[in-house]
This record gives C-alpha cells, structure tokens and sequence, in this order.
C-alpha cells in the first residue's frame, strides 16, 4: 500500500514540474490547424498538439482553413510553448503563447476554428470562447451543424476497417 501511494505522489510531482515547464523555438511545420513541430534553441524538433482544442481535419469543412490560420500566426515565427505532458501517441500537448500573450489555442476557438477538447484538458474559458464564437456564426460555426473532428475520425476508421 506504501508503494502505491509512493507512486502516485511521484506521477503527480512529476507532472506538475511537467506542466510548469516551457521551451521556445521556431514552428517549422504545421501538420494541420493543431499541429505543430518545433524546433528548438538546441535544434531538436517536437512534434506538439494544442492543449485543449481540436481543429477540424484536413479532409473536412474549414479545415484548410483552420490550417492556414494557424500557419500565418506561427509558421517561421519563433514562439514560447508551455508543456501540458503527452497524448496517447506520444505527442506534447501545449499552450503557444504569441507575442503580446496571446495563447493560439485561445485564438483558435475565439475565431471558430476549432472546438474546446474536453478529454485532454477541460477549461472554463474554452468552453466561453467557443459559447462566443458560436452565438456570431464565427468560423466553423457559419455552418448549420459542424462534425466535430472526433466523430469525423471514427467515421473514417470504421470506414477503413470495412472497406478490407
């Protein structure tokens, strides 16, 4: 029981000194509106998923655009990303924080490009931007019933496993 309870105050420990932790660099690539890689001072490259938010697929409505908003804030732009621990699939999950701090996740969905991720962080202020950006059609949100992300890529699986 001693063990156990040694365990999980370590895993706490270790994901606060995690959360609290920053690297900056330059966004080298954008993968789509969410996904960055970055390379850092030391020339590493990490590739990062904005805490929190989930932009619309390639493959969807508004998820080009959603892309190229992202690109034009960040694409060859050195920037602050504060760590939030790793995904499923090993990537790191981020805030960006731009000039004059502006956090890109928050700018995402203040401007209808994304919608708040509950599963990986639920935050009050996301929910807001996204309440916001809904009520003025911004965004994604012109659109009459948007498919969230989520849903589009269980979608795409399913069709894939039945399509063997």
């Amino acid at each position: 029981m001693k063990r156990v309870i040694g365990v999980i105050l370590l895993f706490s420990v270790v994901g606060n000194v995690f959360a609290n932790e920053e690297m900056k660099g330059k966004v080298v690539k954008v993968f789509d509106g969410n996904t960055i890689e970055l390379q850092t001072l030391d020339d590493e490259l990490y590739r990062m998923k904005l805490l929190a938010v989930d932009c619309p697929e390639i493959d969807q409505p508004y998820g080009k655009e959603a892309k190229k908003y992202t690109e034009k804030r960040v694409l060859n732009k050195h920037v602050t990303v504060k760590l939030f621990g790793k995904d499923r699939k090993g990537n790191r999950l981020v805030v960006v924080v731009l000039g004059r701090n502006k956090i890109l996740n928050e700018q995402l969905l203040k401007d209808g490009f994304a919608w708040h991720y509950k599963m990986n962080h639920e935050k009050v202020e996301f929910t807001q931007l996204e309440d916001n950006a809904k009520h003025h059609k911004k965004g994604l949100w012109a659109e009459e019933s948007p498919t969230p992300p989520w849903i589009f890529r269980k979608r795409q699986s399913m069709m894939v496993a039945k399509s063997r």
